[in-house]
């Protein structure tokens, strides 16, 4: 991780990152979908720069907010 450089985001915690990759291994062991297609099968046959495009949805949880002060 510590190697991991993009050019448009630059504040990576190692730690954090990591949790947040267990996050998804766990939840997808579990079966659960966090990761949404936005192209179809056709789509993405035609052209196949889109076969990984798509949108990460993790839910939170009711009531909770960890952004106010």
């Amino acid at each position: 991780m510590g190697t991991l450089r993009l050019t448009w985001y630059s504040n990576i915690d190692p730690e954090r990152t990591v949790e947040i990759a267990n996050y998804l291994r766990d939840h997808e062991a579990a079966g659960e979908t966090y990761f949404y297609d936005i192209y179809t099968d056709e789509e993405k046959t035609a052209d196949p720069a889109k076969q990984d495009t798509g949108l990460f949805f993790f839910k939170g949880n009711p009531g909770e907010n960890k952004n106010q002060s």
